[in-house]
């Protein structure tokens, strides 16, 4: 039954990963360019440029922590050391996110025969909730690092509940905090189970010491490299957000409510249970730390719970699990799986898997960074919105106006109204920079028009495009020297100053040939 039912998960999950793959691409003059998100791709230029040798940095020289998943990184960084086109080095991580969401099925599995006298149809519904769930798979199809978080936290669990305290387990817990910068509540979550399970504490101490060793080395390292005790991007959307908690308890709410019926069903059932089996304390240890979390920092500024990722095959198991047992009738059972079905698996489908970011569409702006990369000079810097396509696939010195990779803006204060991660800049400062290009993200004519939108604005903080469009840096110096194509032209403006080599080159700009899946 296991083995059918993992083959039948792989074949569906590649079915949604080469499906996605296909989306996120297209051919510019006839090579296929693929990509992951934006978020990613910022990652993806750390890692190439350290296996390059020029250090763990957005731009050589500059030592800034624009990343919050160094473990993650670690892996790109593997791949770029194999040198792969910079048009296919994102199929790889593609790739590994796929083995790793296979791997996700099997573990949880797993997890539901070591807690729960499972049959074929608990055993086949969590397989179906991991492989269709939204909030696991869409963020692995973009490429992010929380398919192997859950996979360490699975992992963890798993070594714990079967083996006790043993090596492999240490190792999952030791990596948890480097697989995200923000991964410490779930190490303490999982050492507070480890403890409840314990029969001798002063060993578990020990035990979780050493696992602790990993992320204290890396606390310390990102101090003397980057000079800052936390990753820049703490700062960026963490630090000042306004309504914090507000935001924070909305977004746990979002998680509850779509997951309330498995946390209802398997929270009383563990409770129930941990009077006479510690091992089911596994879901409040992993879930609550999480969600209170959550709320201290002010959630996350995307849809799909991304911080809810790694808990999702927990609860599925214990909801699962916990509903099946309860029912000991096989009609009780089909009914009562049949309807936790329709809360696991959405039933709309996969189509929200790729979606263009609110920054831009990244196929233009792959071709935009792949058009500067041809045509541009090397020594030229670029001022971008989107940090992640352009200056990966441009390879140039670039210059991150919303501050994920500058520490300046990260630590400014909120704009009124501004988005989270989206509400710090500062045109005057980042034009001052003086970058040579800047790839505006708009058509021609909102640029000419910003100032008028921005003053009618309801929220004047939170149009940060719209800011440095009206900003009297960018009218001054590079409104009036755009660089003139119809491609440019009709989706994504680059422009320049009189100041930079680029202005007397302007006019030798020309489009490429672009074929869309």
């Amino acid at each position: 039954m296991v083995p059918l039912v993992l083959l039948l998960s792989a074949a569906g999950l590649a079915g949604f990963y080469v499906d996605h793959a296909r989306q996120a691409s297209l051919e510019i003059e006839g090579v296929r360019y693929f990509w992951l998100d934006d978020d990613q791709m910022i990652s993806m230029r750390y890692a190439r440029n350290w296996a390059d040798g020029l250090g763990l940095v957005w731009n050589a020289g500059e030592r800034v922590e624009g990343y919050s998943n160094f473990l993650w990184v670690c892996v790109m960084a593997l791949v770029h050391l194999l040198h792969p086109p910079d048009a296919l080095a994102s199929v790889f991580l593609l790739a590994a996110n796929y083995m790793l969401h296979v791997v996700l099925v099997g573990l949880s599995i797993a997890l539901l025969r070591t807690l729960f006298p499972a049959g074929r149809l608990a055993i086949a519904l969590v397989a179906a909730a991991i492989v269709f769930s939204l909030d696991i798979l869409y963020w692995s199809a973009n490429g992010f690092e929380t398919t192997l978080l859950a996979v360490l936290q699975t992992a963890f669990l798993l070594s714990l509940l079967t083996r006790g305290e043993r090596w492999h387990g240490c190792l999952a817990l030791a990596l948890i905090p480097l697989a995200r910068g923000d991964g410490a509540h779930i190490w303490v979550g999982d050492a507070l189970l480890t403890l409840f399970l314990s029969k001798d504490r002063t060993r578990s101490l020990r035990w979780l010491g050493v696992s602790l060793l990993p992320m204290l080395a890396h606390f310390v390292g990102r101090r003397v490299y980057y000079g800052d005790w936390l990753p820049n991007t703490y700062y960026l959307k963490s630090q000042g957000l306004p309504d914090k908690t507000e935001r924070g308890l909305m977004y746990a709410g979002r998680f509850l409510l779509r997951y309330g019926v498995l946390l209802a069903i398997g929270a009383g059932t563990a409770w129930h249970a941990a009077r006479t089996d510690k091992r089911a304390l596994a879901l409040f240890t992993t879930v609550v730390p999480t969600l209170l979390y959550t709320v201290l920092v002010g959630g996350d500024n995307f849809d799909h719970s991304r911080f809810f990722t790694h808990v999702l095959p927990v609860v599925c198991v214990f909801g699962v699990g916990a509903a099946s047992a309860l029912l000991t009738s096989k009609p009780g059972q089909v009914g009562l799986l049949a309807a936790l079905a329709v809360t696991l698996i959405p039933r709309t489908g996969i189509q929200g898997l790729y979606e263009p970011t609110v920054n831009g569409d990244p196929a233009i702006q792959v071709v935009v960074g792949v058009m500067l990369r041809q045509q541009a000079l090397p020594d030229s810097s670029v001022a971008v919105i989107p940090a992640g396509f352009v200056p990966y696939f441009s390879r140039l010195r670039a210059i991150d106006l919303l501050g994920k990779s500058d520490a300046y803006i990260a630590h400014l204060p909120y704009a009124p109204g501004g988005h989270a991660a989206h509400g710090k800049y500062d045109p005057e400062y980042s034009f001052g920079r003086n970058p040579d290009l800047f790839v505006s993200c708009t058509r021609r004519v909102e640029a000419a028009q910003a100032r008028q939108a921005l003053e009618e604005a309801e929220t004047p903080g939170a149009e940060y495009r719209l800011a440095h469009l009206a900003s009297e840096a960018f009218r001054t110096r590079y409104l009036r020297w755009r660089i003139d194509t119809p491609f440019l032209g009709s989706y994504s403006n680059i422009y320049t100053h009189q100041g930079s080599p680029e202005f007397e080159r302007r006019s030798q700009w020309h489009d490429l040939e672009v074929v869309r899946p």
